[in-house]
């Protein structure tokens, strides 16, 4: 499963290992029949899509767990993009600073108005 998450980006499968984990504890295990996690919690791992399903199928959540759910979804959200967009501005600004730093042309090209110059050009063979 991790090969296949990090197939676009293969450095950066260390950030998805919790993710791998979860949904791995989350899976009923072939030799136990139930999830690791209900195995070793007692309970059902109970995600925002579990809560959906549930209120959808009809089970016992009440649609306040849905709105609670819901808001903090969306909450998280909004809070990812905009720290998304903060770091952004950020590195655009770093990258900004070092490219003007390292791109300052030598004290020699300063040409002036009327200066005369030798262009040198490649002769095709």
């Amino acid at each position: 499963m991790l090969k296949k998450l990090t197939s676009d980006k293969p450095h950066t499968w260390d950030h998805m290992i919790p993710a791998v984990v979860f949904a791995y504890r989350g899976v009923p295990n072939t030799t136990i029949g139930v999830p690791p996690f209900t195995f070793m919690y007692g309970r059902q791992v109970h995600t925002s899509a579990y809560i959906v399903a549930d209120i959808c199928a009809g089970k016992d959540k009440t649609p306040e767990e849905f709105a609670f759910v819901l808001t903090h979804t969306k909450d998280m959200f909004t809070m990812i993009k905009e720290t998304t967009q903060l770091a952004h501005k950020h590195s655009q600004t770093r990258l900004k600073q070092y490219i003007d730093a390292k791109q300052k042309p030598p004290a020699f090209w300063n040409f002036n108005k009327g200066d005369e110059l030798v262009v040198l050009s490649r002769r095709d063979s």
